[in-house]
């Protein structure tokens, strides 16, 4: 029988976390699935462990390669997947997923077909399971910003369309909590191979979001583990990693006009409101340290910002010659 879904597991050197990982999709209520680990070039006997967990499951295959990096991992075992299946899930090798999660998300997806990406709630945990609290390394719940009059709100929960200038702005999405549509991924470029580690996955979500609409289940279904071996960056080279999708988006390639319009709009958004909004709440921050003159600089670039947005009409987008031929 086909594979409802396909799981990817991109690995390398989890062997502490792998077999918990894989345990957790043994207990999905939601029979139908596949998992297709990709073992990149792990040193510390990562694959045998997943094998071990996976207890001779059929379901379970394991696939090994020299290390290139986890956005080759992915789309080296969506290439290994079935395809046959009607939904995705790119599952980090430390993460766990609620019994419930692939039900819930599949049932999601089938009752509303014009969605292409599913993202659903979370929890933070520790090394050994345990939940963490905010000021300890957790991350609250995802804050999706979009246009409201002349300023920024939050959606609320119980609204699930996560429109593409929230994806633009950075909401906290990763790959294990996003299921979805296999039909509309296929019609994306995949993981960027070239791009590096760090907002890759960003990049992906948001050549979805451009091709179908992106929803979201407060439903806490996955466990986000937070330990002191996970892979790390530095604040410098995650900042590098922003500028250089910020750079991506500002010459994107093969979009409609329509598409390249959606994307301006987002521009035009994040940098006219969502950093001026950014820049108040930091702020504040610096206020209540009782820090009145950084609190003042940031008052004043945020201020310069939003007076800008409303003057400046110089687009954001990079002219795309191929679209320009066809004008």
């Amino acid at each position: 029988m086909d594979p409802v879904a396909s799981i990817v597991i991109p690995c390398h050197n989890a062997a502490a976390f792998v077999g918990d990982t894989v345990r957790s999709v043994l207990t999905q209520s939601l029979a139908g699935w596949e998992l297709v680990l990709v073992d990149d070039g792990s040193s510390d006997g990562s694959a045998d462990a997943a094998a071990d967990a996976g207890g001779g499951d059929p379901r379970v295959r394991i696939r090994r390669q020299p290390n290139r990096g986890v956005a080759a991992a992915r789309n080296a075992g969506f290439a290994a997947s079935s395809p046959a299946s009607r939904y995705l899930l790119f599952l980090d090798a430390d993460d766990l997923l609620d019994p419930a999660m692939l039900a819930t998300a599949v049932g999601y997806l089938d009752a509303h077909s014009g969605v292409g990406l599913l993202h659903v709630g979370h929890t933070c945990v520790d090394a050994e399971g345990r939940p963490l609290p905010p000021d300890r390394g957790g991350v609250g719940p995802t804050v999706r910003r979009v246009p409201h009059g002349l300023g920024v709100r939050a959606l609320r929960p119980t609204e699930p369309v996560t429109p593409f200038a929230a994806l633009f702005g950075l909401c906290w999405i990763v790959p294990s909590v996003v299921v979805m549509r296999r039909s509309v991924y296929e019609r994306t470029p995949g993981f960027d191979e070239s791009f590096g580690h760090v907002y890759e996955d960003a990049d992906l979500f948001l050549q979805m979001a451009l091709r179908a609409p992106a929803h979201y289940l407060p439903e806490p279904l996955v466990r986000y583990r937070r330990h002191p071996s996970q892979s790390t960056r530095s604040a410098d080279h995650v900042n590098a990693q922003e500028r250089k999708l910020r750079a991506k988006w500002r010459r994107p390639a093969g979009l409609t006009r329509e598409q390249r319009a959606v994307v301006e709009a987002a521009w035009r958004f994040v940098e006219g409101r969502v950093v001026p909004a950014a820049g108040m709440r930091a702020a504040a921050r610096h206020l209540a340290r009782l820090e009145p003159l950084r609190a003042a600089r940031f008052v004043g670039g945020a201020a310069r910002r939003y007076a800008a947005s409303f003057v400046s009409r110089r687009p954001f987008l990079e002219p795309d010659a191929a679209v320009a031929l066809t004008t």
